[in-house]
């Protein structure tokens, strides 16, 4: 997160409700970690405000809430906004040029190599993306 901070100065406030890290197998941190930051880079990139990070464990699952807010995500973008080199917008808002457009399409793709799901609400109040992964048979709450 220190890394956000220093690519993305402005003032942005990190939110965690609680550490998911115990119910997840060791060697699905650095994947887990690559989701997390892709769709934090995304909420500093596009978002504005507040970001609200969001993470438990109940009943089997893991769940990790990213939220932004900011101009909701063209409701045309939604249905495919997963698929690879899909972009919603063009620039970002400090006018740089948007990326390649693999950022989210890597995120299903972790998150559905780990049995679990990815979803996205956006209106004019703001984003949020919610990351659902079975926990580790071992490690289930």
């Amino acid at each position: 997160m220190a890394s956000l901070h220093w690519a993305y100065p402005r003032s942005v406030r990190f939110l965690s409700k609680c550490t998911f890290c115990a119910h997840l197998r060791l060697e699905d941190l650095n994947v887990t970690t690559l989701l997390i930051v892709n769709l934090l880079t995304n909420a500093v990139r596009y978002g504005s405000g507040q970001i609200v990070v969001e993470a438990r464990a109940h009943d089997g699952q893991v769940t990790v809430v990213v939220a932004n807010e900011g101009n909701p995500i063209p409701e045309r973008a939604l249905p495919t906004l997963f698929d690879p080199l899909t972009r919603a917008t063009s620039p970002d808002r400090s006018g740089m040029a948007a990326g390649m457009g693999l950022g989210l399409y890597i995120c299903r793709c972790i998150a559905s190599a780990h049995q679990g799901t990815i979803s996205v609400e956006s209106s004019d109040g703001g984003t949020r993306f919610t990351v659902q992964i079975p926990c580790s048979p071992s490690l289930s709450v």
